[in-house]
């Protein structure tokens, strides 16, 4: 799976938003993330979008990039997002980590404090994929 969160920015209007992506790659793996299945590669097929602003003429400012076996409990994810801020640096953006099973990368232009920004991207992810 992919999932990916965009904090947007509509050019008209300024209105901010997160849209969610989601991915299946129809596959599990053992250990670290197969260079195949990194999103660049192979994206997988979108089989759920949250939008919280329609796409077109938006500005991502932020990003966070999760691939992950399609089957991932929730809380497994969760722990897996909650140590990427212990890996953040104020001066590595984008940033790409293994944290096995998953691969995470994010990145930001905005002048919010890292933690907070992932933790917002992180959480919205989260609330998707629980069903809120």
């Amino acid at each position: 799976m992919l999932i990916t969160a965009q904090r947007v920015v509509a050019a008209a209007s300024r209105r901010h938003g997160i849209n969610i992506y989601q991915y299946l790659h129809g596959r599990s793996w053992p250990g670290r993330v197969p260079d195949e299945l990194l999103p660049e590669r192979n994206p997988g097929e979108l089989v759920h979008e949250w939008d919280q602003l329609p796409g077109g003429g938006n500005h991502v400012v932020s990003f966070l990039d999760v691939v992950a076996p399609d089957e991932i409990a929730p809380v497994d994810l969760h722990q897996s997002l909650a140590s990427l801020k212990y890996r953040l640096s104020s001066v590595m953006s984008p940033m790409a980590v293994y944290l096995d099973p998953c691969w995470i990368r994010f990145g930001t232009t905005t002048r919010v404090p890292l933690q907070i920004e992932l933790g917002a991207l992180a959480g919205t992810i989260l609330l998707r994929l629980t069903g809120h």
